[in-house]
């Protein structure tokens, strides 16, 4: 129906199947892309705009939820969005009318709050697209009160409740809008005689409380268990000469523990605007851009070690250019490297330095949610052996950079590092942010 403007209204009419007096539906309502800070309100079709509100957004364009019950006029019910944006509605049920028989199916039971589900403590994460299931709190109950949440994903995305082991609706009942963002919501759950079931789009741990039930029967089931299995992520790090000495020595690439990398670098890269003429090759490399686009499939993480050729004027342009490459290529994780600034050239240390000031503005705004940055300025700063000048590796820092990037992918994705810290450390799990805990000192001899 396309997009809202400032102070539009989306109007819902009675979906298939809910009869014509029901007073009331029960929805998810989703707010995609809006276009600043405000607030969406529901009411009864021909009824005038509420003043309350019922979700609450930033100005982000990060889908937020709320689930709702509507109440609903002859000609169904009308959202009222403050900022404009994308809606989208989704439909558990509805609240009988007068038409309806009396009996003792519907009824809400209030249970005494308590935990279903906690998968960091008590079962596996949630896997990318697996799903976890659970039994009702009662085995008779047609439907569930719960409180559904994220915790730690490793994107965006979402997650949605079912009926389990039937199939899979086109909804979402909760939406993590970035790495590690903790979200929650309502959510009044259809159970089937298996439970009920949650499907994850990306990795995620999530958290089940229960507050109640709806008498009734639980749907039949109508397929098998869906499958939470373990996915193997693509990584492809793109860079200049500054990455050039892990092609110098392949044996490094052993350290991409638990990714399937695919490294790219060449001499006198640049990110956007057509690369210099290598002294090295005598070859003029594609650009960032056009690596990028141009690798074989698609990719789950891209890691970006480049610009190191690039002037600091053109960054948030070409910053943003990359970031869409990478989006295009399936990317949900753009990670990119900080620039090293310890070098003897005045005009490369500027450019460095001020690249590295647009790289943390840039990624701290909330449109690159999914670009994280990884502070390879600091984490290898006082090791002047991994550098021959400052910005290109040695042997032991082609060592060092690829099990720095294999850490960071871990901790993207919540999992154990490839190695601890010394010989002989258990790898802790899930893996830190590598700078948090400092620099590995021999990154070498752990592999």
């Amino acid at each position: 129906r396309g997009r809202l403007g400032p102070g539009g209204s989306l109007s819902g009419p009675f979906p298939p199947g809910v009869p014509a007096d029901a007073t009331a539906v029960v929805a998810n309502v989703t707010s995609v892309l809006e276009d600043a800070p405000g607030h969406l309100s529901v009411r009864p079709a021909g009824a005038p705009p509420s003043p309350s509100s019922i979700l609450n957004v930033d100005g982000t364009g990060r889908a937020v939820a709320a689930s709702t019950i509507v109440p609903v006029g002859p000609g169904g019910f009308v959202v009222d969005s403050f900022s404009g944006g994308h809606v989208v509605v989704d439909i558990a049920g509805w609240v009988t009318g007068p038409s309806a028989a009396s009996g003792s199916d519907g009824l809400f039971v209030p249970l005494t709050p308590r935990r279903l589900l906690d998968t960091r403590h008590s079962a596996e994460r949630l896997h990318p697209d697996g799903t976890i299931e659970l039994a009702s709190p009662v085995t008779d109950a047609a439907a569930v009160v719960t409180n559904v949440t994220v915790v730690r994903p490793d994107r965006r995305g979402h997650v949605t409740a079912y009926p389990a082991r039937t199939r899979l609706p086109d909804t979402s009942t909760v939406n993590p809008g970035a790495w590690n963002h903790t979200v929650a919501n309502l959510a009044i759950t259809r159970a089937s005689t298996a439970g009920l079931a949650y499907r994850s789009h990306g990795g995620t741990d999530l958290v089940v409380d229960t507050a109640g039930w709806f008498t009734g029967r639980p749907a039949a089931t109508t397929t098998g268990v869906a499958p939470n299995a373990p996915t193997r992520s693509r990584l492809l790090m793109v860079g200049d000469s500054t990455l050039g000495a892990v092609a110098l020595v392949p044996a490094s690439t052993a350290a991409f523990v638990g990714v399937d990398a695919v490294v790219d670098a060449a001499a006198c890269r640049r990110l956007v605007r057509p690369s210099c003429l290598s002294d090295i090759t005598g070859v003029v490399p594609n650009t960032a851009f056009e690596a990028i686009l141009g690798a074989p499939g698609n990719f789950d993480i891209v890691v970006i070690k480049t610009g190191y050729n690039d002037w600091f004027s053109d960054f948030p342009a070409e910053f943003h250019a990359v970031v869409s490459a990478a989006r295009a290529k399936g990317a949900h994780t753009v990670l990119w490297l900080t620039y090293n600034e310890d070098v003897p050239r005045a005009t490369a240390r500027r450019a460095y330095t001020e690249n590295n000031v647009d790289l943390r503005i840039l990624a701290a705004l909330p449109q690159y949610g999914d670009v994280l940055l990884a502070d390879w300025l600091a984490y290898s700063r006082h090791r002047g052996d991994w550098f021959w000048d400052g910005t290109h590796l040695t042997p032991d820092g082609a060592w060092a950079l690829t099990d720095y990037v294999s850490r960071w992918a871990a901790a993207v994705e919540h999992r154990a590092c490839p190695r601890g810290w010394d010989v002989g450390e258990v790898p802790p799990d899930p893996c830190p942010v590598p700078e948090h805990r400092g620099a590995v000192p021999f990154p070498r001899g752990l592999y």
